[in-house]
């Protein structure tokens, strides 16, 4: 899961924002204009202040939540990437308020609106198939080098030191088919899951890069072969998701990029009140655009390795 008080976080008090060009030709996402264009904007990075270039929205007197209350499933589903953005953006930074929609005799939050603009987005062909290559290639290395059975069947009397050098091990390959350029910090922890009714079982913090896997020593139903990898590769495509933020903030990625949407996406996910906090508002946690990759991917790896998905499977391939 993502750390809740980092909440991978690319807001825009990132340091990596600030290194961002101002030419919209290179622009990612076309969140940055000129100070020509609109004088007084601050142009030390991607702002969640700034509108997102492209978006061509046009409320009337309506206001935010009344007009994505009132997209159809269909009008959801097909919002541009700029546009969905764009109200997320907005919508989070109005805050989570309450307002009573007209003809109507319930309340919706900005947040219920973010949460449908989150479930009714869609990731790109080819956002899936680089996913998806992930995962082929992550479990080709399990199988390729293990006897899966075996190590299932001895990993809970497995010293806790041989279970992080695996661990290790595997996360240091996961990286390197993820072509990352810094490779996570790792570090391992051994919280008693039984004595708190919380207890992560692993988070990425963007800011220190870092991933950070609980062994869960005394919890028989968390402390498995299965539960560890799992954890482990879902915190590493967080780590991948930070990489693709990273770049797309030195203007690698543009608007013909074929995953420009989704990195889009990624990004608006992480600003300030545009993630749905699985401590608080579980229901639809999955959703968030970080987690359904992360989850969806790690569904995919538990298939690969004859287990149970986790129930938190959102995005599907052909093959899969």
């Amino acid at each position: 899961m993502i750390n809740n008080e980092i909440l991978t976080n690319y807001s825009r008090d990132s340091e990596i924002f600030s290194q961002i060009t101002t030419d919209v030709s290179h622009n990612p996402f076309g969140l940055l204009i000129s100070s020509a264009m609109n004088p007084g904007v601050d142009q030390s990075g991607l702002s969640a202040d700034v509108p997102v270039l492209g978006s061509d929205l046009i409320l009337g007197s309506q206001s935010l939540v009344s007009y994505v209350n009132g997209l159809s499933d269909e009008q959801a589903r097909d919002l541009t990437p700029a546009n969905r953005a764009e109200l997320v953006r907005r919508l989070a930074e109005d805050g989570w308020g309450k307002e009573l929609v007209e003809g109507a005799s319930w309340y919706v939050t900005e947040l219920d609106m973010i949460k449908k603009l989150y479930s009714s987005w869609k990731p790109s062909g080819a956002f899936l198939a680089e996913t998806e290559s992930i995962v082929d290639d992550v479990a080709l290395y399990l199988s390729s080098n293990y006897d899966l059975s075996d190590v299932k069947k001895n990993w809970k009397s497995l010293p806790a030191l041989e279970k992080e050098k695996f661990l290790e091990g595997f996360l240091q390959q996961q990286f390197s088919i993820m072509k990352l350029d810094a490779f996570p910090k790792i570090q391992f922890t051994h919280f008693d899951s039984s004595k708190s009714q919380f207890i992560p079982n692993g988070t990425y913090d963007h800011e220190s890069n870092t991933v950070s896997i609980n062994l869960h020593p005394n919890d028989l139903n968390s402390n498995s072969f299965v539960k560890a990898v799992s954890t482990a590769f879902h915190e590493g495509m967080h780590s991948y998701q930070a990489q693709l933020i990273d770049k797309a903030a030195k203007g690698e990625f543009n608007s013909v990029s074929p995953i420009w949407g989704d990195v889009l996406m990624l990004w608006v996910n992480g600003q300030d009140n545009a993630s749905i906090d699985a401590t608080r508002w579980g229901d639809g946690y999955q959703q968030n655009p970080q987690e359904a990759q992360a989850w969806s991917a790690t569904d995919w790896l538990r298939e690969s390795m004859g287990a149970d998905k986790s129930g938190l499977y959102t995005w599907s391939c052909s093959s899969k």
